[in-house]
């Protein structure tokens, strides 16, 4: 019996110690030290996190909300079009169309954006956006979703100006060329490292190509 309490108590010793190793090595490992300086220099109010580096937008200052409203219209938008009607206007807007494509799917695909594109022209009236989640422990696994449909806007614009100019509105034309190139300074805006700027450039592109047009044979 007394052998028995006598191995208990080794066991449980030696448990104790190996708990209490476990422990001290924790709290001395690089990720450990690591985490401690962070969160020593979070109580002195320093940054830690890519989020923290943003300035603060003021929300009379910020039309996110109206953005992403626009973007949800969009894409109810696109699922009431097939896929040979919305790819008429990448024809339409084109200055060298590879294939025919119907007036009347592009103006079928105006009409069906028209609410998205006049929600869009409310959020440019705000001179800020925060479209990205900053507040990830990954930098690299930050997404940008928004990018894709400011470029389907742009396209969408420089259509809506193409039309207007066919239907002698120039003023009008122009105005949507405009916006487009409104929209390219948005996307400066916001910090979103290299993968901004190549899309900043690409939708600058598209609107420049477009108002080109516009202006190439105006009065």
């Amino acid at each position: 019996m007394r052998r028995w309490v006598w191995l208990f108590i080794v066991g449980a010793f030696v448990l104790s110690l190996l708990i209490w190793a476990g422990h001290k090595t924790r709290q001395n490992s690089p990720s450990s030290q690591v985490q401690q300086e962070l969160m020593r220099l979070q109580k002195l109010g320093e940054p830690t996190k890519l989020s923290d580096l943003l300035p603060p937008v003021p929300a009379s200052q910020d039309g996110t909300l109206l953005y992403r409203y626009a973007i949800v219209q969009l894409e109810i938008a696109e699922k009431k079009l097939p896929r040979p009607v919305l790819d008429s206007v990448y024809e339409f807007i084109s200055r060298q169309p590879t294939k025919p494509f119907n007036l009347g799917n592009v103006q079928r695909v105006l009409c069906e954006t028209r609410l998205a594109l006049q929600t869009l022209r409310k959020a440019l009236n705000y001179p800020h956006m925060r479209m990205t989640d900053w507040n990830v422990e990954n930098p690299m696994a930050i997404m940008f979703p928004h990018f894709s449909k400011f470029r389907e806007f742009t396209r969408l614009l420089v259509a809506d100006g193409k039309w207007k100019k066919l239907q002698g509105d120039i003023d009008g034309a122009i105005e949507s060329h405009l916006t487009a190139l409104r929209l390219v300074r948005r996307v400066g805006d916001e910090p979103s490292l290299v993968i901004g700027f190549l899309v900043q450039g690409a939708i600058f592109a598209i609107a420049v190509g477009g108002l080109q047009q516009i202006l190439a044979d105006a009065d």
